[in-house]
């Protein structure tokens, strides 16, 4: 059931899914990421909804690349929406203001050619999304999007998208920028080249006892840890042996990479772990300042 509306969310709610016109002008207002003050929308769900709206989107590449916690606030953003057999709920032509991702019902994508024939191309039953290049970019619409049977959807305005993405960017640099300054491998680089690595790590995150790499796995890429820690073991004569803990600030996972050879230990998390994760291919593009240090130390790391 869609959420009921107060007088505040009505200025909010996205445009009626009727046949009138839509507006064709968009005013987008400056945002300022460092504006600690301004609260985005929050729309309450239940986990079921927020895992099954994390489920739609997650394989969409618009989204692939987001931190968990900026995928979140965008599921938190994005308002329910009631759509009756027959809506048009977006139409081909008008502006993009919306990204819409499905819950219930079945929808059908139309479009018209310039001969005026018009041909279904696509049809999504429970799930799926569509409007994603509302997000990306100022231009109509390419279909229109017509509902077979009652349902409703998930809403995201395009300009809240925006905000959270451009706050959450400024966050990540942040976090990022002060993980490295902690980093004793980083502290030769200029900070043109630490800002470059930050730009390609991406966070994950594990739970306690959680494996994050396997010792004879081939090398994907290295680690830093954010917060928690990292227990890196051995298989030695059939015997798992601990080698060390990795806490804030260090790394793991880079012998591998050097060495072009499979992972020669495991590492555990302890507790709660929140990693950056560099992948191999960035690793070989924007380590090369810090492959001689590397090397020094390569004895006492993965």
């Amino acid at each position: 059931m869609a959420l009921p509306l107060t007088d505040e969310d009505e200025e909010e709610q996205p445009p009626p899914l009727t046949s009138e016109k839509r507006r064709h002008s968009i005013f987008t207002r400056g945002y300022d990421p460092n504006d600690e003050d301004e609260k985005l929308d929050v729309y309450p769900k239940s986990e079921g909804a927020k895992k099954k709206l994390e489920e739609s989107v997650k394989d969409n590449l618009l989204f692939r690349g987001l931190e968990p916690e900026q995928l979140m606030a965008i599921i938190d953003a994005m308002k329910e929406v009631e759509v009756k057999k027959g809506d048009d709920i977006i139409k081909q032509g008008e502006d993009g203001d919306f990204f819409y991702v499905i819950d219930k019902g079945t929808y059908e994508v139309h479009v018209t050619r310039e001969d005026g024939e018009d041909s279904i191309m696509q049809t999504y039953v429970g799930r799926g999304c569509f409007g994603e290049l509302a997000l990306m970019y100022n231009q109509p619409r390419q279909a229109t999007v017509r509902a077979v049977t009652g349902g409703t959807v998930f809403a995201l305005e395009r300009d809240l998208f925006k905000k959270i993405v451009v706050k959450s960017a400024h966050v990540r640099r942040k976090l990022y920028g002060e993980l490295i300054d902690k980093v004793s491998l980083f502290e030769t680089l200029t900070e043109y080249e630490k800002l470059k690595i930050a730009d390609v790590l991406y966070t994950l995150v594990f739970s306690d006892g959680e494996s994050i790499i396997k010792q004879g796995e081939t090398a994907d890429g290295m680690y830093f840890v954010i917060s928690g820690s990292v227990k890196i073991t051995k298989i030695v004569d059939g015997k798992e042996v601990a080698v060390k803990d990795i806490n804030s600030g260090q790394y793991f996972g880079e012998l591998a990479l050097l060495k072009n050879k499979p992972r020669a230990a495991s590492a555990t998390a302890l507790g709660s772990t929140k990693v950056a994760f560099l992948a191999a291919e960035a690793f070989e593009r924007l380590m090369g300042p810090c492959l001689k240090m590397m090397h020094i130390n390569a004895e006492d790391y993965l």
